[in-house]
């Protein structure tokens, strides 16, 4: 890679993809203002008391007590004191602020895999816009998913360390793989990386099978410890994260539950999430085609329409209000797929033309491992509306059970058509431009703009009718009819609007080749092609009104305030959607919360305990009554506070809880998980403790359950109790989760073991006296994995220093005859 030769274009493409993150994100660098995300709003209630600690003493919190009534912070919010990958990543991304860093790496990643694959300069930058502006990263920072954007951003920057390693660049190659990998593994997605995965995979195989016809696979093990070298070091800069991970997931909801049987098919979940959970979100067969003809399937579930709309003339008819008729239709659902919520993936029309030139033009080496990657992502993301496919794939694809929202997987197909499409425009503009190449150039026209027009004019054949318009029965028929008007509306324009830019482009590439403009007025003209094409359709979803100020701030309320008052120790029940909500988080510990993988024993308590006490909850203050004694569960977690809205009255102090810790009198012993969980509705469990004596082996089963236990100090990482009386040997029960890994306990300094006690908590056997108890929290999967960390991540750098100054050398040599 001649960097140094190639210096101006390189500097003027970082120019061009700083330009266009500005324009997209103006208002976050011009007016102080914030892209509004919800799941990074609800991010912010989770980790909230993880980045107080953090700011306070300078320490990682590696265990939380602000959701779920505690869970370690791995997948929450997790730093390392040594973590020398993030230092590529800022660089990558030139210290811009987020989320407008993840697109402007997403150019940079792309284009260098262009680079790569010698494209030219030019063409690169084409194809950098047209991924990085892609609808689907753009959709996907407004929802919040900023890990998996940047996660998607390094997808090119592997593909393109694996491609130099094949193409026998093996130092650069081996240095790109290794980079793009940690910093892929730094920002920590690993549905994503699993993605990253099956391309690599889809990839080496074409290789194989190229290198095994040409009688060369000899020299293609050579280069298998470049390969393993990479992946090895960029793994190893990553142990922390990775180990903690592993750890976690033995744990997690994303694993199966320990009961025999659960409220979803035991079968299914054996080796992960529930099949319907994973295949909730489904494309519909020809819901791929959005990548085409953005509103093929009306758009989004919620779409603005003009106030030329069918729906807002038939509104007007109808004699209904201006300003009615203007907040009805500023969302309206349009999309008529299958999916219960959607917006479309675009990928662009100028792109997808490419990519069918290409498939007509480019080397078989290159074509059909790309376009195998275009179709098994799209029929992986078909889901359920293709079951004899995914329903093996759930089942024994290793690790595909563990990740959901299958139509995620479409970022396969539209990194492969970038790609393949970019390799064509490279193609046509340096091979000779004979009668055959003229005939598949338009071939290319032929098949994506006249599927374009034929939509145009025969887009009245369509129904138009979606699943959502079954939630619509109540409205009149002439409202419905209008909206399927709009509905066919949309199909036609955005296939006229496909039509436009392919046409345009094709166009531009003809005078081209007929040697009417020059290269680098072309590129010029498909460089601002893409912009206005993607561009024109991100605007639908990263409008002026995405951006807000204090976006990040949680308000504090009145309810709240009065809790706040209490300086106890303390977990607050949020009554409206506990399971799917942070701000809770915000200011208090927790019962609920917001996230993907909740340790699997609290998603089992959740399910067979905390919500039908929860419904039993509601019902009593429906009829006035306040008396939460026979909530048990809810008791021994602590839940002081219920509360049901945000005035300082929708608070309610519940009197019943059981507090931090205290000492039962005896132990109900059962067997099995099943046993466990079922006997918390038949036990007295502020007498009683339920443990499972196949795991816990106690040397008596009647305790003294005299004197007091107390909480003396908490953090995340250390909590210490002071007991005090008692004449014998007392048994105690903490009101905090139990976790198997990495939490010890100590009584005056010596350690002892923690049990599991009512299928959650934690217990020890204290002896008789005042003593001091103390839980600390020291994953060793933490610590190890920092130590592997710093050294992987040390060797990355000395190879970058190395290979540059070496690369320095060679190109300032002087030539020689």
């Amino acid at each position: 890679m001649n960097l140094k030769k190639n210096l101006i274009e390189h500097s003027i493409a970082v120019i061009t993809f700083l330009a266009v993150t500005f324009i997209l994100f103006h208002p976050q660098f011009l007016e102080n203002k914030e892209l509004s995300q919800h799941d990074i709003l609800q991010w912010k209630g989770g980790a909230k008391e993880i980045i107080d600690y953090q700011e306070k003493t300078g320490k990682q919190a590696l265990w939380t007590n602000s959701m779920f009534s505690g869970m370690p912070a791995y997948l929450v919010s997790l730093s390392f004191e040594y973590d020398p990958v993030k230092i590529f990543y800022k660089v990558f991304s030139l210290w811009l602020p987020s989320p407008a860093n993840k697109i402007f790496l997403a150019f940079v990643c792309f284009y260098i895999m262009l680079i790569a694959y010698k494209v030219k300069p030019i063409f690169s930058i084409v194809g950098a816009l047209s991924f990085g502006l892609s609808s689907y990263l753009i959709i996907g920072l407004s929802a919040g998913h900023n890990a998996k954007i940047a996660a998607i951003a390094f997808i090119p920057m592997i593909v393109a360390g694996i491609h130099l390693i094949f193409s026998g660049k093996k130092n650069w190659g081996m240095l790109l793989l290794m980079i793009g990998l940690a910093c892929q593994l730094y920002v920590n997605h690993l549905q994503i990386t699993y993605y990253t995965l099956i391309i690599a995979l889809v990839y080496s195989l074409s290789e194989l099978i190229f290198h095994i016809k040409s009688k060369t696979t000899s020299s293609l093990l050579k280069l298998s410890p470049y390969f393993i070298a990479a992946i090895v070091i960029a793994v190893g800069s990553n142990m922390g994260r990775i180990l903690t991970v592993l750890e976690y997931s033995k744990y997690s909801s994303r694993g199966p539950s320990e009961l025999s049987t659960t409220n979803a098919d035991n079968t299914d979940n054996i080796k992960g999430l529930d099949k319907d959970y994973v295949f909730q979100y489904s494309y519909g067969i020809s819901e791929p085609l959005v990548m085409l003809i953005p509103n093929f399937l009306g758009g989004s579930s919620q779409q603005e329409l003009d106030e030329d709309s069918n729906l807002a003339k038939a509104m007007r008819s109808k004699g209904v209000q201006r300003g009615q008729i203007k907040e009805q239709i500023r969302s309206v659902p349009t999309y008529w797929g299958d999916q219960p919520l959607s917006a479309p993936y675009y990928a662009g029309a100028i792109i997808v033309f490419l990519f069918v030139l290409g498939l007509l033009t480019v080397e078989s080496r290159h074509r059909y491992w790309l376009l195998a990657t275009v179709i098994i992502s799209v029929m992986l993301s078909w889901g359920y509306n293709f079951s004899a496919f995914n329903d093996l794939m759930y089942h024994y694809l290793p690790g595909y059970s563990k990740f959901r929202s299958v139509t995620f997987i479409i970022i396969i197909a539209i990194f492969s058509i970038n790609l393949l499409g970019i390799l064509a425009l490279n193609k046509i503009t340096t091979s000779a431009f004979d009668n055959a190449m003229k005939k598949k150039f338009l071939i290319a026209i032929a098949i994506t703009g006249g599927f374009s027009l034929l939509l145009i004019l025969f887009a009245s054949m369509r129904n138009y009718v979606g699943s959502v318009d079954a939630q619509l029965s109540n409205l009149p028929d002439w409202f419905i009819e209008a909206l399927r008007n709009d509905r066919k509306s949309l199909l036609r324009a955005d296939a006229f609007r496909t039509l436009i830019f392919i046409l345009l482009s094709a166009a531009a590439i003809w005078l081209f080749l007929i040697k009417k403009i020059k290269l680098k007025m072309l590129g010029a003209i498909l460089v601002v092609l893409t912009c206005f094409d993607s561009i024109g359709i991100d605007k639908r979803f990263l409008t002026k009104a995405s951006f807000v100020r204090n976006s990040g701030k949680v308000n504090q309320t009145a309810a709240n305030q009065s809790i706040k008052n209490d300086k106890e120790h303390y977990r607050v029940l949020n009554l409206n959607n506990p399971f799917n909500e942070a701000n809770t988080s915000y200011f208090h510990n927790s019962i609920g919360g917001y996230h993907g993988a909740k340790l699997r024993r609290y998603q089992d308590l959740i399910e067979r305990s905390i919500s039908p006490q929860i419904n039993s909850m509601v019902g009593k203050l429906r009829n006035g009554q306040t008396d939460f004694s026979s909530e048990q569960v809810l008791n021994m977690l602590n839940a002081k506070y219920v509360k049901f809205g945000e005035q300082k009255e929708n608070v309610i102090v519940n009197g019943n809880v059981f507090g931090n810790a205290w000492f039962v009198s005896d132990i109900a012993n059962v067997n099995s998980p099943d046993e466990e969980i079922a006997k918390l509705n038949s036990v007295n469990l502020k007498n009683s403790a339920i443990i499972d004596q196949n795991k816990f082996k106690l040397n008596k089963s009647s305790f003294d359950n005299s004197g007091t236990i107390t909480l003396q100090k908490y953090s995340p990482n250390l909590i210490t109790y002071k007991t005090t009386g008692g004449s014998s040997n007392r048994l105690a029960v903490f009101s905090e989760i139990y976790y198997p890994e990495g939490w010890s306990a100590k009584i005056d300094g010596k350690e002892t073991s923690i049990s599991r006690a009512n299928y959650v908590l934690r217990a020890l056997q204290i002896p008789a006296g005042d003593h001091t108890v103390e839980f600390s929290f020291r994953p060793a999967s933490y610590y190890t994995g920092e130590i592997i960390m710093l050294i992987s991540s040390s060797i990355i750098f000395i190879l970058f220093i190395g290979l540059s100054y070496l690369e320095y050398k060679k190109e300032s040599a002087p030539v020689t005859e």
